[in-house]
Protein backbone atom coordinates (compact mmCIF):
# COMPACT_ATOMS: atom_id res chain seq x y z
CA UNK A 1 0.00 0.00 0.00
CA UNK A 2 1.36 3.39 -1.26
CA UNK A 3 2.31 6.19 2.27
CA UNK A 4 0.14 8.55 1.77
CA UNK A 5 1.50 12.70 2.72
CA UNK A 6 -0.16 11.86 6.20
CA UNK A 7 1.35 9.03 6.67
CA UNK A 8 5.04 9.83 5.85
CA UNK A 9 4.03 13.31 8.41
CA UNK A 10 3.42 11.06 10.94
CA UNK A 11 6.15 8.43 10.79
CA UNK A 12 9.03 11.91 10.43
CA UNK A 13 7.16 13.58 13.54
CA UNK A 14 7.75 10.33 15.62
CA UNK A 15 11.42 9.80 14.55
CA UNK A 16 14.30 11.33 16.76
CA UNK A 17 16.05 14.13 14.99
CA UNK A 18 17.32 16.45 17.22
CA UNK A 19 20.53 18.76 16.20
CA UNK A 20 23.69 16.57 16.08
CA UNK A 21 21.09 13.32 16.11
CA UNK A 22 19.79 13.58 12.43
CA UNK A 23 20.96 9.66 11.65
CA UNK A 24 17.76 8.28 12.31
CA UNK A 25 15.65 10.12 10.57
CA UNK A 26 18.40 10.24 7.61
CA UNK A 27 18.00 6.62 7.16
CA UNK A 28 14.05 6.88 7.34
CA UNK A 29 14.65 10.03 4.31
CA UNK A 30 17.28 7.54 2.28
CA UNK A 31 14.53 4.92 2.17
CA UNK A 32 11.55 7.00 0.98
CA UNK A 33 13.54 8.98 -1.25
CA UNK A 34 16.06 6.65 -3.24
CA UNK A 35 13.00 4.94 -4.82
CA UNK A 36 11.43 8.47 -5.81
CA UNK A 37 15.14 9.86 -7.59
CA UNK A 38 17.22 9.59 -10.17
CA UNK A 39 20.53 10.21 -7.86
CA UNK A 40 21.02 10.76 -4.14
CA UNK A 41 24.03 11.53 -1.70
CA UNK A 42 24.95 12.80 1.11
CA UNK A 43 27.54 14.81 2.20
CA UNK A 44 29.89 14.26 5.11
CA UNK A 45 27.95 16.79 7.39
CA UNK A 46 24.51 14.66 6.99
CA UNK A 47 22.72 16.99 4.68
CA UNK A 48 21.13 15.32 1.97
CA UNK A 49 20.46 16.09 -2.31
CA UNK A 50 17.98 14.09 -4.45
CA UNK A 51 17.67 14.84 -7.80
CA UNK A 52 14.95 13.70 -10.05
CA UNK A 53 15.15 14.81 -13.84
CA UNK A 54 11.93 15.73 -15.07
CA UNK A 55 10.92 16.22 -19.27
CA UNK A 56 9.94 20.07 -18.69
CA UNK A 57 12.68 22.86 -18.68
CA UNK A 58 14.46 24.02 -15.66
CA UNK A 59 15.00 22.62 -11.99
CA UNK A 60 13.21 23.44 -8.57
CA UNK A 61 14.80 22.98 -5.92
CA UNK A 62 13.32 21.80 -2.44
CA UNK A 63 14.40 22.91 1.30
CA UNK A 64 13.74 21.44 4.40
CA UNK A 65 15.61 20.88 7.66
CA UNK A 66 15.84 17.09 9.17
CA UNK A 67 16.41 18.47 12.93
CA UNK A 68 13.55 19.08 15.32
CA UNK A 69 13.22 21.95 18.31
CA UNK A 70 12.94 19.80 21.77
CA UNK A 71 12.65 21.33 25.25
CA UNK A 72 13.68 17.79 26.65
CA UNK A 73 17.25 17.32 27.30
CA UNK A 74 18.72 14.48 25.51
CA UNK A 75 19.64 11.74 28.02
CA UNK A 76 21.08 9.48 25.63
CA UNK A 77 21.76 9.57 22.03
CA UNK A 78 18.51 8.53 20.52
CA UNK A 79 18.00 5.12 19.26
CA UNK A 80 15.21 4.99 16.60
CA UNK A 81 11.96 5.68 18.51
CA UNK A 82 10.25 2.78 19.38
CA UNK A 83 5.63 3.53 20.44
CA UNK A 84 4.55 3.51 23.51
CA UNK A 85 2.69 0.53 25.51
CA UNK A 86 0.36 2.68 27.63
CA UNK A 87 -3.68 3.24 26.84
CA UNK A 88 -2.45 7.01 26.45
CA UNK A 89 0.33 9.04 26.91
CA UNK A 90 0.30 12.63 27.89
CA UNK A 91 1.67 14.90 26.21
CA UNK A 92 1.77 19.00 27.24
CA UNK A 93 -1.57 18.44 28.72
CA UNK A 94 -2.62 16.32 26.01
CA UNK A 95 -3.91 12.53 26.63
CA UNK A 96 -2.52 10.45 22.89
CA UNK A 97 -3.23 7.40 21.65
CA UNK A 98 -0.14 4.94 21.92
CA UNK A 99 0.23 4.78 18.18
CA UNK A 100 0.28 8.77 18.30
CA UNK A 101 3.03 8.60 20.19
CA UNK A 102 6.80 7.17 20.52
CA UNK A 103 9.88 7.52 22.83
CA UNK A 104 13.41 7.75 22.17
CA UNK A 105 16.70 8.71 24.51
CA UNK A 106 14.01 10.29 27.24
CA UNK A 107 12.10 12.20 24.99
CA UNK A 108 8.11 12.00 23.75
CA UNK A 109 7.39 12.34 20.10
CA UNK A 110 3.86 13.09 19.01
CA UNK A 111 1.94 13.56 16.17
CA UNK A 112 -2.27 12.92 16.41
CA UNK A 113 -4.85 14.50 14.14
CA UNK A 114 -7.42 16.56 15.26
CA UNK A 115 -10.40 15.82 13.79
CA UNK A 116 -12.58 17.75 15.90
CA UNK A 117 -10.66 20.87 14.65
CA UNK A 118 -9.52 19.45 11.19
CA UNK A 119 -6.09 20.49 12.65
CA UNK A 120 -2.77 18.52 13.06
CA UNK A 121 -0.52 18.77 16.11
CA UNK A 122 2.80 17.39 16.97
CA UNK A 123 6.17 17.83 15.86
CA UNK A 124 5.80 19.92 12.62
CA UNK A 125 8.74 21.51 12.20
CA UNK A 126 10.55 20.77 9.66
CA UNK A 127 8.19 17.26 9.09
CA UNK A 128 5.62 18.91 7.14
CA UNK A 129 8.53 20.58 5.00
CA UNK A 130 10.36 16.95 4.70
CA UNK A 131 6.93 15.47 3.97
CA UNK A 132 5.68 18.08 1.17
CA UNK A 133 8.78 17.25 -0.39
CA UNK A 134 8.31 13.42 -0.53
CA UNK A 135 4.74 14.40 -1.31
CA UNK A 136 5.69 15.91 -4.71
CA UNK A 137 8.06 13.94 -5.68
CA UNK A 138 5.56 10.72 -5.44
CA UNK A 139 2.60 12.76 -6.77
CA UNK A 140 4.14 14.28 -9.77
CA UNK A 141 5.79 12.43 -12.65
CA UNK A 142 9.14 13.32 -14.35
CA UNK A 143 7.18 12.82 -17.74
CA UNK A 144 5.04 16.20 -16.75
CA UNK A 145 7.23 18.31 -14.29
CA UNK A 146 10.30 20.03 -14.16
CA UNK A 147 13.29 18.25 -12.64
CA UNK A 148 13.12 19.08 -8.48
CA UNK A 149 16.04 18.91 -6.37
CA UNK A 150 15.36 17.72 -2.94
CA UNK A 151 18.15 19.79 -0.45
CA UNK A 152 17.56 18.15 3.42
CA UNK A 153 19.78 19.94 5.43
CA UNK A 154 20.76 19.33 8.96
CA UNK A 155 21.30 22.02 11.64
CA UNK A 156 18.65 23.98 10.86
CA UNK A 157 17.80 24.81 15.00
CA UNK A 158 21.04 25.60 16.12
CA UNK A 159 23.06 27.96 13.74
CA UNK A 160 21.99 26.52 10.24
CA UNK A 161 24.93 24.63 10.06
CA UNK A 162 23.83 22.46 7.47
CA UNK A 163 22.90 25.19 4.61
CA UNK A 164 25.83 27.17 5.52
CA UNK A 165 28.15 23.79 5.02
CA UNK A 166 26.43 23.13 1.69
CA UNK A 167 27.21 26.65 0.20
CA UNK A 168 30.61 26.89 1.84
CA UNK A 169 31.73 23.39 0.39
CA UNK A 170 30.13 24.37 -2.89
CA UNK A 171 27.00 21.66 -3.23
CA UNK A 172 24.62 24.36 -3.44
CA UNK A 173 25.68 26.83 -6.00
CA UNK A 174 28.37 24.80 -8.34
CA UNK A 175 27.35 20.85 -7.68
CA UNK A 176 23.69 21.41 -7.85
CA UNK A 177 22.24 24.82 -9.15
CA UNK A 178 18.48 24.70 -9.43
CA UNK A 179 16.51 27.63 -11.44
CA UNK A 180 14.82 28.53 -8.36
CA UNK A 181 14.60 27.45 -4.18
CA UNK A 182 12.11 27.03 -2.09
CA UNK A 183 12.63 26.53 1.50
CA UNK A 184 9.63 24.71 2.90
CA UNK A 185 9.02 25.84 6.54
CA UNK A 186 6.42 25.78 9.57
CA UNK A 187 5.99 29.94 10.54
CA UNK A 188 4.96 30.83 13.89
CA UNK A 189 1.86 33.19 13.07
CA UNK A 190 -1.25 32.09 15.14
CA UNK A 191 -3.03 34.51 13.22
CA UNK A 192 -2.40 34.02 9.94
CA UNK A 193 -3.93 31.16 7.22
CA UNK A 194 -3.52 29.81 4.15
CA UNK A 195 -0.03 29.78 2.41
CA UNK A 196 3.19 32.49 3.60
CA UNK A 197 5.34 33.22 0.71
CA UNK A 198 8.54 34.86 2.64
CA UNK A 199 10.71 36.95 0.20
CA UNK A 200 13.83 38.78 0.54
CA UNK A 201 15.08 36.28 2.81
CA UNK A 202 18.33 37.89 2.71
CA UNK A 203 17.72 41.48 4.11
CA UNK A 204 18.71 41.39 7.36
CA UNK A 205 22.15 40.83 8.21
CA UNK A 206 22.94 36.92 8.45
CA UNK A 207 25.83 37.19 11.19
CA UNK A 208 23.72 39.59 13.43
CA UNK A 209 21.35 36.95 14.31
CA UNK A 210 22.87 33.48 13.28
CA UNK A 211 24.31 31.90 16.24
CA UNK A 212 26.85 29.65 13.86
CA UNK A 213 30.63 31.72 14.08
CA UNK A 214 31.38 29.93 10.49
CA UNK A 215 28.85 32.07 8.61
CA UNK A 216 30.96 33.97 5.98
CA UNK A 217 30.84 37.58 6.10
CA UNK A 218 28.24 39.27 3.92
CA UNK A 219 28.27 38.90 0.27
CA UNK A 220 25.68 40.21 -2.52
CA UNK A 221 22.08 39.57 -2.42
CA UNK A 222 19.89 37.96 -4.96
CA UNK A 223 16.83 39.58 -3.08
CA UNK A 224 16.00 40.79 -7.23
CA UNK A 225 16.27 37.74 -9.17
CA UNK A 226 13.33 36.32 -7.10
CA UNK A 227 10.66 38.55 -8.52
CA UNK A 228 9.45 36.77 -11.21
CA UNK A 229 9.04 33.36 -9.42
CA UNK A 230 6.74 35.03 -6.58
CA UNK A 231 4.96 36.76 -9.67
CA UNK A 232 4.17 33.22 -11.35
CA UNK A 233 3.69 31.54 -7.76
CA UNK A 234 0.92 34.58 -7.00
CA UNK A 235 -0.82 34.06 -10.39
CA UNK A 236 -1.02 30.61 -9.92
CA UNK A 237 -2.11 31.11 -6.62
CA UNK A 238 -4.73 33.30 -7.54
CA UNK A 239 -5.85 31.47 -10.41
CA UNK A 240 -6.77 28.28 -7.99
CA UNK A 241 -8.23 30.21 -5.36
CA UNK A 242 -5.42 29.70 -2.86
CA UNK A 243 -4.93 32.36 0.09
CA UNK A 244 -0.93 33.47 -0.25
CA UNK A 245 0.21 36.17 1.81
CA UNK A 246 3.60 37.74 0.84
CA UNK A 247 6.05 38.97 3.66
CA UNK A 248 9.58 40.02 3.82
CA UNK A 249 11.40 37.04 5.72
CA UNK A 250 12.67 38.32 8.91
CA UNK A 251 13.41 34.69 10.83
CA UNK A 252 16.60 32.66 11.02
CA UNK A 253 16.16 29.41 8.82
CA UNK A 254 18.13 28.53 5.65
CA UNK A 255 16.53 30.92 2.89
CA UNK A 256 18.85 33.34 4.62
CA UNK A 257 22.24 31.74 4.30
CA UNK A 258 21.27 30.51 0.45
CA UNK A 259 19.91 34.20 -0.71
CA UNK A 260 23.03 35.95 0.43
CA UNK A 261 25.62 33.34 -0.20
CA UNK A 262 24.71 32.13 -3.73
CA UNK A 263 23.19 33.60 -7.03
CA UNK A 264 20.05 31.35 -6.90
CA UNK A 265 16.59 33.24 -6.02
CA UNK A 266 15.22 31.82 -2.81
CA UNK A 267 11.85 31.87 -1.35
CA UNK A 268 10.20 30.81 1.45
CA UNK A 269 7.04 29.09 1.27
CA UNK A 270 5.67 28.35 4.71
CA UNK A 271 2.40 27.29 6.53
CA UNK A 272 0.63 28.86 9.59
CA UNK A 273 1.89 26.99 12.82
CA UNK A 274 0.92 27.08 16.25
CA UNK A 275 2.58 26.72 19.34
CA UNK A 276 5.93 27.02 17.45
CA UNK A 277 8.66 24.63 19.15
CA UNK A 278 6.41 23.21 21.58
CA UNK A 279 5.99 19.45 21.44
CA UNK A 280 2.71 20.28 20.12
CA UNK A 281 2.79 22.30 16.99
CA UNK A 282 -0.73 23.05 15.72
CA UNK A 283 -1.20 23.69 11.72
CA UNK A 284 -4.86 23.79 9.95
CA UNK A 285 -5.35 20.66 7.48
CA UNK A 286 -6.88 23.39 5.29
CA UNK A 287 -3.41 25.36 5.22
CA UNK A 288 -1.59 22.63 4.36
CA UNK A 289 -3.56 21.42 1.41
CA UNK A 290 -3.29 24.67 -0.48
CA UNK A 291 0.98 24.43 -0.04
CA UNK A 292 0.23 20.77 -1.45
CA UNK A 293 -1.43 22.27 -4.46
CA UNK A 294 -0.19 25.22 -4.91
CA UNK A 295 3.57 23.35 -5.03
CA UNK A 296 2.10 20.45 -7.30
CA UNK A 297 0.99 22.91 -9.92
CA UNK A 298 3.91 24.92 -10.17
CA UNK A 299 5.80 21.96 -10.39
CA UNK A 300 3.83 20.87 -13.20
CA UNK A 301 3.21 24.08 -15.23
CA UNK A 302 4.95 25.12 -18.32
CA UNK A 303 7.30 27.95 -17.06
CA UNK A 304 8.97 28.40 -13.89
CA UNK A 305 8.55 32.43 -14.04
Amino acid sequence: MTATFYDDLRELALTPSEFGYEKCIGQLLMEKLTPLVDQIETDPLGNMYALRQGKLPGTVGLVAHQDKVMKSTILAYPSCATPTSSLFTLVNGEYCKPEDVACAGGIIYALRFDEEHDHVRGKLDDTLGLSLIIDMLRTTSPENSHSILAVLTVGEEQGLHGATYAVKNNYIGQRYTPDVLFVLEASPAPLASGIILKKNCGVLPLERICMNPQVPKPGPLTSGKYIPFVDALTQLAKQHDLTMTPQDDLSTSDARVFARRTNIPTIMLSIPVQNMHDAMETSAKADIEQLRTLLRIYLTHESLT
